[in-house]
């Protein structure tokens, strides 16, 4: 499996670790996706910087999302229609689906 690969599904992994034990440390992260804690550390050093990657990522994966519906051409129902099939595609490895997550995510809209 290519880095690129292995790194998004461990962060795959995590946000739904995080989303099942939202107070997690890294340890019990760790523990939850199945790697040592030495290698979420040389992924995410903090739980900080972990949560910080999710939310980019989550919100990467939203903004593409809304690009890809072509809201600026599409007639409304298409638009929204499209829109929508593009999150539902998106729904399981993004955390903004957690409430706490979420509210930090949106914050930095």
């Amino acid at each position: 499996m290519a880095e690129q690969e292995t790194n998004e599904a461990l962060q795959n992994a995590l946000a739904l670790a995080l989303v099942k034990h939202p107070r997690a440390s890294l340890q019990e992260l760790a523990c939850a996706v199945g790697v040592s804690k030495a290698t979420l550390y040389r992924f995410c050093p903090t739980r900080e910087s972990l949560l910080e990657r999710l939310q980019a990522s989550s919100l990467n994966a939203y903004k593409l999302a809304i690009k890809n519906a072509n809201l600026d051409t599409a007639e409304p129902r298409e638009g929204l229609r499209k829109l929508l099939e593009n999150c539902y595609k998106n729904k399981e490895p993004h955390p903004l689906y957690h409430p706490t997550l979420a509210t930090r995510a949106i914050g930095k809209l």
